[in-house]
């Protein structure tokens, strides 16, 4: 009798479900669509942290700078 599964195809990877079980025993994960998900959120994750601390790094040298400029204006009154 013939299975009445889909064949796998890209199309239908994010109508599977997998377990760890399954991807232990041979799956692949790059297959897994929670994989990919997972990989997003890790680069997310990764480039806000890399923007906020360019953010920061900035923020701190323009404060310092703006610091000196009015001390240094004050100082000349």
């Amino acid at each position: 009798m013939k299975s009445l599964r889909k064949p796998d195809t890209l199309t239908n990877y994010n109508e599977r479900s997998y377990s760890c079980y399954q991807l232990e025993s041979g799956e692949k994960a790059w297959r897994n669509p929670s994989f990919f998900s997972t990989i997003k959120i890790v680069i997310e994750s990764y480039l806000q942290k890399e923007l906020m601390t360019e953010y920061l790094r900035k923020k701190i040298k323009y404060d310092k700078l703006y610091y000196i400029k009015t001390h240094l204006s004050e100082n000349k009154m």
